[in-house]
């Protein structure tokens, strides 16, 4: 299974701050394990993930290997190049960086914004 982001979290109101919407924001848990046919449904424009083994299973992936992923092909986030990396150090946990955290996902929601392809 996945980790994903639920409702009622620092990252959940982060992807709201940045005009994004949280996919999983109807989840009854904060940190919701989900499974791969889970995301493909809810198809995201988005995906970001951080940059690190965060101790989930075999977590850590890259933009390749999440591409990858049977089914995947068909989430509009991968058909547009909208799979990021996030640095860890700046979403895994509350405090100053949450700055930097939400400009990173701003950028990632709308790239138009920061004259961004």
């Amino acid at each position: 299974p996945l980790m994903s982001v639920g409702p009622s979290t620092f990252i959940d109101e982060l992807i709201t701050l940045a005009g994004g919407e949280n996919i999983f924001n109807d989840a009854t848990t904060s940190w919701p394990m989900i499974s791969s046919e889970a995301v493909i449904e809810k198809n995201p424009d988005v995906i970001f993930f951080p940059d690190m083994y965060m101790g989930v299973g075999n977590f850590y992936e890259t933009i390749e290997s999440v591409e990858g992923r049977p089914g995947w092909d068909s989430i509009t986030a991968v058909q547009n190049d909208a799979l990021y990396e996030i640095d860890a150090d700046i979403i895994s946990r509350s405090g100053p960086r949450l700055v930097d955290a939400l400009e990173a996902i701003s950028k990632m929601v709308h790239p138009e914004i920061f004259g961004e392809p």
